[in-house]
């Protein structure tokens, strides 16, 4: 039985950038988000070349991310007193460092999961009680009572993704752990 769904817990940055990744590839997916809604995070962050480069060939938001983004190639760090420590020069010909608010990133992301529905669902407000793990798929179960499973050929693969992202997948699909 071929795969019928890739499930990720959690719909932070790494979630909805593997479910678009996936996406890419025609493989679906669901993401399980604890909070409720959508939530605002605090901060910027800057992004070396190879995240935008990563965005653009892997997840296919860089446009996207590129017109919400202040972009740089070179920045000065200074100390408090206004003592200049150095240039960081990037050297990347074809994509620029990117500075952007975590929110804004993260918006986009999840814009490009909700525009995907058949190959990406995203669901708020679920809390996952515990994960079954058996030889014919991975069981999520949910505080509610209902569950959500993902259907592999291989045995199901648990592991850790980034930024506190879990992913139940198989090494066939998304490589090993």
């Amino acid at each position: 039985m071929p795969i019928d769904r890739v499930l990720i817990v959690g719909g932070g940055l790494a979630g909805p950038s593997l479910a678009l990744a996936l996406a890419r590839q025609n493989i679906r997916s669901s993401i399980f988000e604890l909070r409720l809604t959508r939530t605002v995070a605090e901060g910027s962050i800057s992004l070396a070349p190879n995240a935008p480069r990563a965005l653009d060939h892997v997840v296919g938001v860089y446009d996207r991310l590129k017109a919400a983004a202040f972009s740089y190639r070179r920045f000065a760090m200074h100390a408090d007193d206004g003592y200049l420590f150095g240039h960081l020069v990037q050297h990347d010909d074809e994509y620029d460092a990117l500075r952007i608010l975590r929110s804004t990133l993260h918006n986009i992301m999840l814009d490009a999961c909700e525009e995907q529905p058949d190959l990406v669902q995203v669901r708020y407000g679920v809390r996952i009680t515990h994960i079954e793990d058996r030889d014919d798929g991975v069981t999520l179960h949910f505080e509610d009572g209902t569950t959500a499973r993902g259907i592999t050929e291989e045995r199901g693969r648990r592991g850790p993704g980034f930024s506190g992202a879990w992913v139940a997948a198989v090494s066939r699909t998304v490589g090993t752990a």
